[in-house]
């Protein structure tokens, strides 16, 4: 919405009703020309045309050549206030002397000049004089007066004149509309009388004195117009309202600093109340509206049918459609703010679009079992061009650096909900691979299952979407799915394995490890050959291919630890790794295994307890030079009934441990000694709570 200055009526009404189509030819050289016709002593007109183009000489010849037939002896021509008339000693009136008439002068131009000629009276007659203060304040007392007066009774004469209008007309204009037209004439009134006193005293020393009292005028009419503009400005302001008065300010306090040439100044209280309607407009009109369409837009959840194919050749929705829609409309109504303005319209609109990130965040975190592969990568797609968009408006409107932050968070949480939903387009790949993996661990249907394994379909089925994933989403998303697949289908494969173990399917350790060495083999064959082959730029470089080896390093160190031909020596390595990744279920797991081998027993049992031990106390001692690469949800592997073939002798004196000794295994005597204490300690203080126990029931026996 814009706000349009009227032109405030003047008693040059008159003159410009005189105005012929003559005029109207001589306007167009006029303004060619760059400034107006002035004459100071003899100009030829034949002259000023050979500067003009072609078509605006034409024209003012035409205009020139019309003139005998318009008035016989003297031609006047009112074009800015300029009088042509027909020069005497030229006999074809080819040519014409431009002399410009003195320029009437309105009531508040003669008023202000009027004051100022007081003042320089009155400084010249008290020059000397110590009572010239008190005379002076007088005058400037009464002029004050008399310019509130001036301005109340224009304005008023102006409001009435609208409100006929608008009887005649019929018209629908609101009263604000009336108030802020009668406002614009005033100020028009004084920013072109502050022209022309400037400029007729441009060469005087009346500067000063002129200067005091065009700001005294101006804050007389800033004071007159406050009562109308910010009157009905409160709680129940409307957008609307709010953004007329805003722009009228606006245009206002640039019209005062780039027109007056300093003599005029940027009134604070206006841009306090500037800001206020900036705000309200803000908080009401763009903010209230964006939240709405974003909630629309929230209910309106998309389906399979929306997802459509662009011409880049990936998946699309509305979405991101929609909300550069929001973003335009808003910036294009709130055009009518000054310029500066414009950052806070985007800010506020980037604010809200933060806000309903959570909700769409959780609704996909929600529904997306529901949701199909192509529509989690449309999904995918739409935010990403949300974010690349929102990107380049920011650097166009923001310009404070709070909004600037704002943006920059809004674009990291765009990505971060991006980067989420592909995380849930991996969990949505994953459901037809998780039965297959399911079977890891089951004797029968793992060992047994034939030529095709468990992993060798996952990474068909891996494969098989890759193709699709690789033209449907960008690369760098792709890269971030391919290698969440390759951890989820690890971290399904490790819990299916000790899931089924636990629940007693396995029975054959040797078995088991070379099942798991065959795995192991599948999973480096498919994603470092078949996939580097495929998709070369998506996981190349060492540190890729290394992180992959090392995640599949596990399932050899768990075939190793389950082979029954090794002692504590040979596998300590391989501890050490189960312990790291599997962090606090480490030592369970590595007791679970062993477990699965035989039943240990006696010496045996202690010296793998030993070597876990040393093994653990290695890891904490590295601190956390040494991470996990993967947390894995595994089950409580300390309710595993195999710990139980792993148990270390309880009554096992120090004397017969010693004879059980070899050279290559010494038991710890000072370790053994102070357990063996501890436990006859444990069964002292046991037998005497139940003779306490004891003594006391029989107490009770005797009282009864």
């Amino acid at each position: 919405m814009t706000i349009t200055m009227k032109t405030m009526p003047t008693n040059m009404t008159s003159i410009r009703k005189k105005r012929s189509a003559v005029d109207t030819l001589v306007g167009i050289g006029a303004s060619t020309l760059g400034s107006p016709f002035r004459t100071k002593g003899t100009r030829n007109l034949k002259k000023r045309l050979r500067a003009l183009p072609t078509m605006a000489r034409s024209a003012t010849t035409a205009a020139v050549a019309m003139l005998p037939t318009v008035s016989s002896k003297t031609m006047m021509v009112l074009h800015k206030g300029q009088e042509v008339t027909p020069r005497e000693d030229d006999d074809d009136n080819s040519s014409a002397e431009l002399v410009s008439p003195p320029r009437e002068p309105s009531k508040l131009e003669l008023l202000i000049s009027t004051s100022v000629g007081k003042f320089r009276q009155q400084q010249d007659k008290h020059e000397d004089d110590s009572s010239s203060g008190v005379v002076i304040g007088e005058l400037f007392s009464e002029t004050m007066e008399d310019l509130g007066k001036h301005f109340r009774l224009q304005f008023n004469e102006l409001l009435i004149d609208q409100c006929e209008s608008q009887q005649q007309n019929a018209s629908t204009s609101s009263h604000l509309d009336c108030v802020l037209s009668c406002s614009a004439s005033l100020v028009k009134e004084l920013v072109e009388g502050t022209k022309f006193l400037v400029e007729e005293a441009a060469e005087t020393e009346e500067m000063d004195v002129l200067r005091s009292i065009l700001r005294v005028a101006q804050r007389q009419l800033e004071n007159w117009l406050e009562h109308f503009l910010f009157f009905h400005i409160d709680a129940t302001t409307t957008p609307s309202d709010a953004a007329k008065v805003a722009s009228w300010i606006g245009c206002y306090l640039a019209m005062i600093d780039c027109q007056t040439n300093g003599m005029l100044l940027k009134s604070r209280p206006w841009e306090h109340h500037l800001g206020n309607l900036v705000t309200i407009y803000l908080e009401k009109g763009v903010s209230t509206t964006m939240r709405e369409n974003l909630q629309s837009s929230l209910k309106l959840q998309p389906h399979d049918d929306d997802v459509f194919v662009s011409q880049q050749g990936d998946l699309r929705t509305a979405y991101n459609v929609d909300i550069e829609f929001m973003y335009n409309m808003q910036i294009d109504t709130g055009s009518c703010l000054p310029p500066q303005f414009l950052g806070d319209v985007v800010a506020a609109c980037n604010q809200e679009l933060q806000t309903s990130i959570g909700e769409r965040m959780m609704y996909v975190g929600t529904n997306w079992k529901d949701m199909s592969v192509e529509l989690l990568c449309a999904i995918i797609n739409d935010v990403s061009s949300v974010c690349d968009a929102c990107e380049e408006r920011n650097s166009t409107y923001l310009v404070n650096p709070d909004q600037i932050q704002g943006g920059e968070d809004l674009c990291r949480e765009l990505t971060e909900l991006a980067l989420f939903v592909a995380k849930q387009l991996c969990e949505r790949i994953m459901l037809d691979v998780n039965d297959t993996l399911a079977t890891i661990g089951d004797e029968e249907l793992w060992i047994n299952e034939g030529s095709i394994s468990a992993v060798q379909r996952t990474n068909a089925t891996l494969g098989d979407y890759c193709e699709d994933l690789v033209q449907w989403i960008p690369r760098y998303f792709f890269t971030k799915v391919l290698r969440h697949c390759f951890d989820l289908s690890l971290e399904r494969y490790v819990e299916a394995f000790f899931c089924n173990s636990l629940a007693g399917k396995l029975e054959s350790a040797e078995y088991s490890a070379l099942t798991l060495r065959r795995d192991h083999a599948d999973f480096v064959i498919f994603w470092n050959d078949e996939i580097s082959t495929k998709y070369p730029r998506i996981l190349d470089g060492s540190s890729a291919q290394n992180a992959i080896n090392q995640r599949l390093h596990l399932l050899q160190s768990i075939s190793i630890v389950l082979t029954p031909s090794l002692e504590p020596e040979d596998v300590l390595e391989e501890m050490e790794r189960v312990v790291v990744e599997l962090e606090s279920n480490g030592a369970p797991a590595l007791l679970h295994l062993l477990g699965l081998r035989k039943r240990h027993s006696g010496s045996d049992a202690l010296r793998w307890h030993q070597a876990l031990s040393k093994v653990t106390d290695a890891v904490s001692k590295e601190g956390t030079q040494r991470k996990a690469s993967h947390n894995y949800n595994l089950p409580d592997i300390r309710n595993s009934k195999f710990l139980r073939n792993v148990q270390p002798p309880r009554r096992l004196g120090v004397k017969r441990l010693l004879m059980n000794r070899d050279n290559d295994n010494q038991v710890d005597i000072s370790t053994s000694v102070q357990l063996v204490k501890r436990r006859n300690l444990q069964r002292v203080v046991r037998h005497g709570k139940e003779r306490i126990q004891g003594v006391r029931k029989y107490l009770r026996s005797d009282e009864l």
